[in-house]
């Protein structure tokens, strides 16, 4: 068994994860075996589409066709079994995003769509539809001294002493950036292409592993971001009251997850201290505006 430190938990995997930072452990709370899906799921074949999930309360099962089959039961145990021929990349990078969001939102926990900074020990997070800029946004700001902290998915966990207070979890320590966005940032940092997410894509993965910071953060700042047509300069607006909470509701990750009362409540209740207690602030840019543009105006609200 490989043993990992990701989302905040302990994980014992018989897969070898490049992407997870190693770790020690006398318990797991997350252990992913190869193969041990329960038949009854394996002989599920009833569509030809590109995948099939079905879920409950303390069930998951996907099948990526030609990828990989997927089994999480309790928020305790991942079973994997990859499709003949699969490199191992391909079927980490689904159990990194939606099947780990399972595993949280069985135990409980709320992983938001978002990226993030640490500065002044307070945690800054960017989120925004697909195609907003996270990650080119986290890049940019990494070039310029800012620590990194989580790029994709934060885990939401309540402060043990003060329930009105939302922390961010860090995911794993690896940044993504599409190779438009590389050419763009036009940093050395960034140059290296030896690690592609996925074999197809023109997505690289970028390790930090030595500075990853493993312990909870308040959350100080949300940026919502968006393109927008009809404007030709950066804006920012500050969010309050219901605004601010449907524009964070958005934002969960893989939210079609959520698919019961308990954690429809979970849900409800994160976003609710989150849209009081932390700042939140929309960021519209121009559709052809620049990333310097958008970091500019940034920085004088941090």
């Amino acid at each position: 068994m490989y043993h990992y430190w990701g989302f905040g938990l302990n994980i014992a995997s018989e897969l070898e994860f490049p992407e997870l930072l190693p770790a020690l452990f006398d318990h797991e709370d997350v252990t992913i075996t190869i193969g041990d899906i329960p038949e009854e799921f394996l002989k599920l074949n009833t569509t030809p589409k590109d995948f099939e999930f079905l879920i409950n309360d303390q069930e998951y099962f996907l099948d990526i066709k030609n990828v990989c089959k997927y089994y999480v039961k309790g928020g305790k145990k991942i079973s994997i079994e990859p499709y003949p021929g699969i490199e191992s990349r391909n079927a980490r990078i689904f159990l990194l995003a939606t099947i780990m969001a399972v595993v949280l939102l069985q135990r409980g926990s709320m992983p938001l769509h978002a990226s993030g900074i640490i500065k002044d020990n307070k945690l800054i997070l960017f989120t925004g539809d697909s195609g907003a800029g996270k990650s080119t946004t986290l890049a940019y700001l990494v070039s310029k001294g800012y620590r990194i902290f989580t790029d994709d998915v934060c885990v939401l966990q309540t402060d043990p002493v003060n329930e009105q207070i939302i922390q961010g979890i860090a995911s794993y320590p690896m940044l993504k950036l599409w190779d438009d966005a590389i050419l763009k940032l036009e940093n050395d940092s960034f140059s290296d292409k030896s690690f592609r997410v996925k074999p197809e894509l023109d997505k690289y993965g970028y390790f930090f592993h030595d500075t990853f910071l493993k312990e909870p953060f308040p959350i100080d700042k949300i940026f919502i971001l968006k393109k927008s047509t009809g404007i030709n300069k950066v804006s920012s607006k500050k969010l309050s009251g219901i605004e601010a909470f449907q524009q964070l509701e958005k934002q969960a990750y893989r939210k079609y997850l959520i698919t019961n009362q308990v954690l429809r409540t979970l849900h409800f209740k994160a976003i609710s201290i989150l849209s009081r207690n932390a700042a939140i602030i929309q960021i519209s840019r121009p559709v052809n505006g620049t990333i310097e543009q958008l970091i500019e105006t940034m920085e004088t609200l941090f």
